[in-house]
């Protein structure tokens, strides 16, 4: 499939950049331990997670790693706005909206796409 791919880019004057290219194998791929995706007669790198419209994605499919990134962003999202919650100027209702708006949002971003485990839970 990718050296498909590549013929028909080659046709339009486009090319993969084999460098920046890398694949991820997810989920069981024992059965496929010497099976090596090229690009023309270029192997391409794998790797294990990679970042992805800002979410962090790994090869065994699972959310552990995703769900302690949110988590931290949004402990450093509710951190730059100390100086707001220690006012006493802003009501605590529009603390509250806040907080939902600003670091809930972050912190709940693409948690519609986790596969949950019991563990996780």
């Amino acid at each position: 499939m990718t050296s498909s791919l590549h013929e028909e880019a080659m046709k339009v004057g486009l090319i993969v950049n084999v460098e920046k290219t890398k694949i991820m194998k997810v989920g069981d791929w024992t059965s496929a331990v010497g099976i090596r995706i090229r690009v023309g007669q270029e192997e391409l790198k794998e790797c294990e997670e990679f970042c992805y419209l800002g979410s962090t994605l790994d090869n065994d499919g699972g959310c552990d790693r995703e769900i302690m990134i949110r988590l931290g962003k949004a402990n450093s999202a509710f951190g730059r706005l100390g100086r707001i919650w220690s006012s006493r100027n802003i009501s605590t209702k529009i603390k509250v909206r806040l907080y939902e708006s600003l670091v809930m949002a972050v912190l709940l971003y693409g948690a519609e796409t986790w596969p949950m485990k019991q563990t996780t839970a």
